[in-house]
């Protein structure tokens, strides 16, 4: 959809405000689409938009299946198989404002609403952010040893975490993973918190 915006000048003539263009297109597709609000974690069915990198895929203007992921990324899979390597939420068609969490057109989620489960742990050799958050059923995807989890600290955000240095670390208490709980739930993340991890973690034999 193209929406113009033109701005009357001093002089008599006008010119497109490109900065506003991009917003009002938006706004319009909440009035004639549906909007679905997501969380990391969730599967949805959309149809591909005509991005660089889908169009690449073969995949441009097909209805795929899209996983939702930590730090802003996403999984494509086509006929119950993953399409290479996660690519940006913008590239498949899922769109992120300073207001909320992702959020897409026109998509159905597949398998209900889905919660995160996520393992604080207190490291206290972090003096300056001691409180990391674990995401206990998502690999680090960029780590081909495997080992590693997905997980997120205050300072760097996303990162990764050694099965072996996770279960080195004490829990954290509720008092002091609340303010990193927090900033997660403002970016969209729909979270179910452990308490103990209960076996759900095997160390690896290499360190973190």
């Amino acid at each position: 959809m193209q929406c113009v915006c033109r701005c009357w000048r001093l002089d008599g003539h006008f010119e497109e405000d490109m900065s506003v263009v991009y917003v009002r297109s938006l706004c319009v597709k909440d009035f004639l689409m549906d909007r679905i609000d997501l969380i990391v974690v969730d599967r949805v069915r959309l149809t591909m938009p005509w991005s660089e990198v889908v169009i690449h895929m073969h995949l441009a203007g097909q209805l795929a299946e899209v996983k939702v992921l930590h730090g802003w990324m996403a999984q494509v899979w086509w006929n119950g198989r993953k399409c290479g390597l996660p690519v940006t939420w913008g590239e498949v068609g899922i769109y992120k404002d300073v207001k909320s969490g992702p959020y897409a057109y026109d998509g159905k989620l597949v398998g209900g609403p889905n919660c995160t489960r996520v393992y604080f742990v207190y490291a206290s050799s972090f003096t300056d952010d001691p409180v990391t958050a674990v995401f206990v059923d998502d690999p680090f995807t960029w780590n081909p040893d495997g080992g590693c989890l997905s997980a997120y600290a205050h300072f760097g955000q996303h990162t990764s975490a050694a099965h072996a240095w996770v279960l080195d670390q004490r829990a954290a208490m509720p008092q002091e993973y609340a303010p990193l709980l927090g900033e997660l739930q403002q970016q969209g993340n729909r979270l179910a918190v452990l308490e103990a991890l209960d076996g759900l973690i095997v160390p690896k034999s290499h360190p973190r």
